[in-house]
């Protein structure tokens, strides 16, 4: 019958949810794209649910070196140099290393490294690394590397690395490489290089790869395997010859191009050496006709206090030559 309805689709390894409306006799077909993944959680007993295993607090010396020894899971747990736990329901601060077995609702802090396995619903921060071995709803921020092995609502922001192994709908954001081997409904950004499987919106970086883009890739090297891959080389009308790659998305491409001066194709004049960028989308096209419309920039750059290159010849100064032959002085 028509109406609103809520779906969820229980996997070995996720948790969806999705909603729909319903007309009367319409027919409707789903897909992954009209369900967001639910971050799973540490749950209990049915009629258990005074949560009297939890202590309000625990402090250790080493993962493993806990006080009170028999109640792993806390709300507030204190580790001097580090901290093993079964459930958090609140904060684990650790000077070196924290590790949760059975689920964060909170916040993980450590110096060096946060591991957390089971529904992870919060915040990792360590000042080197944070790994997730379960699907998680919220934020991962580390020094250098994240590392999500579940299915992922939220960010990863690290200063060199983020690895994705699962889908992910939300940011990663790093100082140089992004990884997602899943579905990313989302935007990629990194200092130089971008890799995933399957991105819905933007990758942003220096060099960005993907198997699928159905959105942007903005970079000077975009190889994305269902959009556009161009190289090229050509000669404009002034005699310039360029080479030149386009790369990207049929909404949006880069290009990125690099010429040279030929004086009608006698000698290399490296006076007039030119570098262009551009940012365009392709209206229609096949691999032996397309339509784009282009906003492309040129910079030409003087080196007019250099000498020239002859193709005949190498003159290195004004009255030297070495010819193809025989070289006077």
């Amino acid at each position: 019958p028509a109406g609103e309805y809520s779906i969820v689709v229980v996997t070995a390894t996720a948790t969806k949810q999705g909603a729909i409306t319903i007309d009367k006799g319409e027919r409707i077909s789903l897909n992954s794209k009209d369900f967001c993944t639910i971050a799973r959680t540490a749950g209990r007993a049915r009629g258990d649910s005074d949560r009297s295993d939890i202590t309000p607090f625990s402090f250790s010396l080493f993962p493993g070196m806990m006080f009170p020894s028999d109640r792993p899971n806390a709300r507030i747990s204190v580790g001097a140099f580090g901290a093993k736990n079964g459930t958090i329901r609140g904060i684990q601060g650790n000077g070196f290393i924290g590790i949760i077995t059975d689920g964060l609702e909170g916040i993980q802090g450590s110096g060096f490294c946060n591991i957390a396995s089971g529904g992870i619903a919060g915040v990792q921060g360590a000042g080197f690394a944070n790994i997730a071995s379960g699907d998680m709803k919220g934020v991962q921020g580390a020094g250098f590397v994240n590392i999500s092995n579940g299915n992922i609502q939220g960010a990863q922001g690290a200063g060199f690395i983020n690895i994705a192994n699962g889908d992910m709908k939300g940011v990663q954001g790093a100082g140089f490489i992004n990884i997602s081997k899943g579905t990313l409904d989302g935007m990629q950004a990194a200092g130089f290089i971008n890799i995933a499987e399957n991105v819905t919106h933007l990758q942003a970086g220096i060099i960005n790869i993907a198997k699928k883009n159905d959105g942007a890739a903005l970079g000077l090297f975009n190889f994305i395997e269902n959009g556009i891959i161009s190289p090229a080389v050509f000669v404009d009308s002034d005699s310039n010859v360029y080479v030149q790659y386009q790369g990207g998305t049929n909404r949006f491409y880069t290009t990125f191009l690099a010429g040279i001066g030929t004086d009608r194709f006698q000698k290399i004049d490296i006076r007039n050496t030119i570098f262009g960028f551009g940012l365009g989308t392709r209206i229609v096209g096949n691999q032996f006709f397309s339509v784009d419309l282009e906003l492309l920039s040129k910079t030409v750059l003087d080196f007019s206090a250099l000498h020239e290159i002859n193709l005949d010849g190498i003159k290195y100064n004004d009255d030297h030559t070495i010819d193809k032959e025989s070289a006077s002085y």
